[in-house]
């Protein structure tokens, strides 16, 4: 395997390599390395309980301080009356203080463990995985809380659902199409926009009626950090930003690759996972972007 040098300097082993440019960047601007060998990256959450952000991958989940620095593996398990299994890909949602909710898979196939696990939850930090709900039933990417309510879009069987008891059980709500990303209002629970291939939606009663919000599908992945900065990430790297779905969009900058997911750290400070084993970090509303978290490339 390779590890992939971008922007940033690559830290491994405690050493500080040479990075790609001439000057080096000061400690809190270099990229952290990870030895983990990732194809996708689903979900990025800040984990207001340990000043960390968990990166959900298809190789289980990932910790960093929110500073940038010491990433690792954590080495999550899942447990019910079958046995146990290591935990594979999964997308996070933020739980309730000191609670993960997850929808993942087994890393390998087995013939005790369906493929798809529903939602499960660890109460450890990632580490043992138990079931919620809707095991063998439901693939959610992605996951939103909104206050009380969980949104989530079931990849597996195509359906969009809420839950107001911590995923113990589910609603479905109208779906015009497939959706590529949701989001919520930070606001208003009931307001959401989703990128589709019939192009942006927005609805305003919690997902039972969806209208046009938008041009275009293009695949867009979606931040809202707060009511008046709603940010749209497209395939071909483009950054826009405006004041909610319903509006106009101005480009403010572009990503190094085509994105997998964006999240908003707060109105100004943006982490997207990208194509090519790497999260990049923006911190002026994503005019530029920077490399933070680097995995290692097959």
């Amino acid at each position: 395997m390779r590890l992939l040098c971008g922007t940033g300097v690559l830290i491994a082993c405690g050493l500080a390599l040479a990075g790609c440019g001439d000057e080096p960047l000061p400690s809190a601007k270099r990229a952290a390395v990870i030895n983990v060998e990732i194809d996708r990256v689903f979900s990025i959450e800040a984990d207001g309980s340990g000043g960390e952000v968990l990166v959900a991958t298809d190789r289980g989940l990932i910790r960093i301080d929110s500073d940038g620095r010491n990433p690792r593996q954590v080495p999550g398990v899942y447990r019910d009356r079958r046995g146990s299994t290591p935990m594979g890909a999964l997308s996070l949602a933020p739980g309730t203080p000191g609670t993960l909710l997850a929808s993942g898979h087994p890393r390998a196939p087995t013939r005790e463990f369906s493929e798809t696990l529903g939602l499960v939850s660890s109460s450890d930090g990632g580490r043992r995985w138990e079931p919620v709900s809707l095991y063998g039933r439901a693939d959610f990417h992605p996951l939103r809380r909104a206050d009380a309510r969980i949104y989530g879009f079931d990849f597996r069987q195509l359906k969009f659902l809420v839950t107001t008891d911590e995923g113990r059980t589910w609603k479905p709500l109208e779906l015009p199409a497939p959706m590529y990303d949701f989001v919520v209002d930070p606001a208003d629970p009931d307001r959401l926009a989703a990128s589709t291939p019939a192009g942006l939606l927005e609805s305003v009663d919690g997902g039972h009626r969806w209208l046009p919000s938008g041009k275009g599908g293009d695949d867009l992945r979606l931040a809202w950090p707060q009511t008046g900065r709603f940010y749209a990430a497209a395939k071909d790297g483009t950054v826009t930003t405006s004041d909610g779905p319903g509006s106009r969009g101005a480009p403010v900058g572009e990503l190094p690759a085509k994105p997998q997911t964006l999240t908003a750290l707060d109105s100004d400070s943006l982490l997207a996972a990208v194509d090519g084993g790497r999260v990049v970090r923006s911190d002026d509303g994503g005019q530029s972007w920077r490399d933070w978290l680097l995995f290692a490339e097959p």
